[in-house]
C-alpha cells in the first residue's frame, strides 16, 4: 500500500520557520508506523532555501503551487488529483 502524508507549508508565511521546525521535530519523535512519502505542499510557490532546509531531513517530496482564497482545503485537493493521485492512502496534516 502505497501512502502519501501531506503536509501544508506557507511560502513566506511569517511563522512557517517555527511551524516546519516543530513538525520536523514531531515527526522525528513520532513516525509513521508504516513506510509513506512525505510530500510538502507550498502554497504559495516554491519555500526559500531556509525552510527548504528546516525540512530536508524528512527527505519530503515538494509540490509548489500557488495560493487561493481555497487555502488548505483546494491544496489538500489539487495534491490529491495532482502527485498524491498514485497513492493508495492520503493523509492530510
Amino acid at each position: 500500500m502505497k501512502i502519501c502524508i501531506a503536509y501544508i507549508a506557507v511560502t513566506l508565511g511569517p511563522i512557517t520557520a517555527d511551524y516546519a521546525s516543530r513538525f520536523v521535530a514531531t515527526f522525528n519523535e513520532y513516525p509513521p508506523g508504516a513506510d509513506a512519502d512525505l510530500m510538502v505542499i507550498c502554497n504559495g510557490g516554491p519555500l526559500n532555501t531556509e525552510i527548504s532546509m528546516i525540512l530536508a531531513p524528512l527527505n519530503p517530496l515538494f509540490y509548489p503551487r500557488q495560493n487561493d482564497p481555497g487555502w488548505d482545503v483546494t491544496a489538500y485537493q489539487d495534491a490529491a488529483r495532482g502527485p498524491c493521485a498514485d497513492y493508495d492512502v492520503m493523509m492530510c496534516l
